[in-house]
């Protein structure tokens, strides 16, 4: 997920068939399907949401014995990142002074002085909620992966201590 979301982060470019895009406009275009990069971190995200809900089943059943509230968090971060994933996806970002065509690639333009508002399938985004949007999609793998070391730290405490008898010296 990280190596695919690096290279969305960097290289996504805005869809051609919305460069005539106008700002408050109803009609839109349908959007190019995603390849490359997105393509490769959609299918990955797909991946992780399955094995979110297998191994929180197997976390709950064979590790920590309970419904253990990592598993929840996990399964919200997961579904909430699928969905953001979905619709952060640009089709033209707006730069100040520039038309779609001179946007720059990738999501890193987001956090420029120049941009005024990305538009997706959905919507459209100004400066503040396309930052935060994209900073909370970003921090998704990272919570999880807090989550469950400290997850399996609690477990790894909670468990009784081994005993050692006078063979296992």
């Amino acid at each position: 997920m990280t190596v695919t979301g690096i290279g969305v982060f960097f290289t996504h470019e805005s869809d051609p068939n919305w460069f005539g895009y106008l700002q408050g406009r109803g009609v839109q275009p349908f959007s190019a399907p995603s390849e490359g990069w997105a393509e490769a971190h959609g299918l990955f995200a797909d991946l992780l949401g399955i094995t979110a809900l297998i191994g929180g089943a197997w976390f709950v059943a064979r590790v920590s014995f309970a419904v253990f509230w990592f598993v929840a968090v996990t399964l919200v971060v997961v579904l909430s990142a699928l969905i953001s994933g979905s619709v952060i996806r640009f089709n033209v970002v707006k730069l100040e002074g520039k038309t779609f065509e001179e946007a720059e690639r990738g999501y890193l333009q987001v956090f420029s002085r120049d941009f005024e508002y990305l538009v997706t399938a959905r919507f459209e985004l100004g400066p503040v909620a396309s930052a935060i949007w994209v900073l909370a999609h970003v921090m998704a793998v990272m919570v999880i992966v807090v989550g469950g070391w400290i997850a399996l730290r609690r477990v790894a405490r909670s468990l009784p201590p081994a005993a050692v008898g006078p063979s296992d010296r």
